[in-house]
């Protein structure tokens, strides 16, 4: 799937919520980022929110999502170093919702690899001063959009 100016509006659109020890914690409203709600030890890195479902936007089973997202936990859990939360991204009308991981402690190469190998084509960047958009060019790796 290519991706689309209208594409990259529906993600920027989109509300990323982290799953904290006694809640889930917006840390993106469509709009907004909510910064206070990140990992206190973030230490001025990023953390990617990155998605094993619906690879390149192909609609699979509850089943097959549900699988791929243990196959790709699985992976995060073998990073050195790496630290993660559960996550989950959802459309502003809730009509949608796509859960993933997001990682911190590791390099954007890192996050690209994952992206990859779960055949996405895009996924989120967040520190303390802002999101980004990560997609897939097939030149260039994935880049910030």
């Amino acid at each position: 799937m290519d991706v689309t100016p209208q594409l990259i509006e529906i993600w920027k659109k989109s509300i990323i919520e982290i799953k904290l020890p006694s809640r889930w914690a917006p840390i993106w409203d469509g709009a907004n980022l909510y910064a206070n709600n990140l990992p206190p030890d973030l230490n001025g890195k990023m953390m990617y929110v990155i998605t094993a479902y619906n690879p390149g936007s192909e609609v699979r089973t509850d089943q097959e999502n549900l699988d791929a997202d243990r196959q790709l936990r699985t992976r995060v859990e073998k990073i050195p170093f790496a630290n993660w939360l559960e996550s989950v991204g959802r459309s502003l009308s809730g009509s949608h919702a796509e859960y993933g991981y997001a990682v911190y402690g590791i390099d954007k190469e890192v996050a690209d690899k994952l992206s990859e190998e779960f055949g996405q084509i895009g996924y989120y960047g967040f520190s303390k001063s802002g999101m980004a958009i990560y997609v897939k060019d097939q030149e260039d790796g994935f880049i910030p959009v």
